[in-house]
């Protein structure tokens, strides 16, 4: 199985100015879990903190966040 970059989400962290360790830290996730939710081979499933800590970092919207974790 091909792996799709999520380059909506990577796009977003990256206009955030952020690593992949810095996201993960603060969400609290495992590196390779947020480096996986961005090639697109796992969903992200979010507690609620989460998704509002990704909306501050990101400085974006949730439905930003939808878009791009859906959509790549």
């Amino acid at each position: 199985m091909e792996v799709q970059t999520n380059n909506a989400a990577i796009a977003l962290r990256q206009k955030a100015n952020l690593s992949q360790r810095q996201v993960a830290e603060a969400i609290q996730v495992e590196e390779s879990t947020l480096k996986q939710w961005e090639e697109g081979s796992e969903v992200p499933r979010l507690e609620p903190w989460q998704t509002l800590k990704l909306t501050q970092l990101y400085q974006c919207t949730i439905e930003d966040l939808d878009r791009a974790f859906r959509t790549g």
